[in-house]
């Protein structure tokens, strides 16, 4: 097993992780760059792997820097399924949305590249497979990977996505929280037996990988 991580790395924008178990490649968010326009010129750069190879894409939650390249996906090859709750499907096409509606403004008025159209965005929506909380998902039907959503507490709809694959369970956070919040649950609690912990901080500026089993990776 192989995790690539390809933004919010080093950086907190960008998400955007890939994990390569036996013949499947599964994408961990596809968000945009923000902050600037050195990071935002970084969502026209060409994707680092190819789209078309992609087996399944599992989405945290819907703030743009977790979805806003979703889309791309779809243009450049991409026909496996996108998984999240329903309530990340139904934030991010918002989000992508607006998104779409800021570039083609930027487009007119400074002339800058738009990323997508509205047919990727339609493509993304088609593609999508709402998963719930708390509910084992078998992603290609032959046991080889599962994935289980609990709530981050975040916004509505976020989840870590714990990945159960080659005997190992791995989570990625996303991002964590709010505290005390009235119309959002609180964070869940993660399982003890966790062999690999891939957590977001803002208060590091990196993504920090927790390792609770050195030999992970053999």
């Amino acid at each position: 097993m192989k995790i690539h991580f390809f933004g919010a790395a080093g950086e907190v924008t960008g998400s955007n992780s890939l994990i390569e178990t036996g013949d499947k490649k599964i994408i961990v968010d596809c968000g945009m760059f923000q902050g600037g326009d050195f990071n935002e010129e970084k969502n026209h750069d060409p994707l680092p792997y190819d789209a078309s190879e992609i087996s399944a894409v599992v989405i945290t939650h819907a703030h743009l820097d977790h979805t806003g390249r979703l889309p791309l996906l779809v243009k450049e090859g991409f026909t496996g399924n996108f998984y999240a709750t329903p309530a990340t499907m139904e934030l991010a096409e918002l989000v992508l949305r607006d998104a779409l509606s800021v570039m083609e403004h930027d487009s007119i008025k400074f002339g800058r590249k738009v990323l997508y159209g509205e047919e990727d965005i339609a493509g993304v929506m088609e593609q999508f497979k709402p998963i719930d909380y708390y509910h084992s998902q078998d992603l290609f039907g032959d046991g080889s990977v599962k994935i289980y959503l609990r709530d981050a507490g975040h916004i509505f709809g976020s989840a870590f996505i714990e990945i159960i694959a080659e005997g190992k369970k791995i989570i990625f956070s996303g991002d964590v929280g709010n505290v005390h919040v009235p119309i959002l649950r609180d964070t869940d609690n993660l399982p003890e037996d966790i062999d690999l912990l891939v957590c977001e901080s803002t208060i590091s500026r990196t993504r920090t990988s927790i390792t609770c089993n050195s030999d992970i990776f053999g």
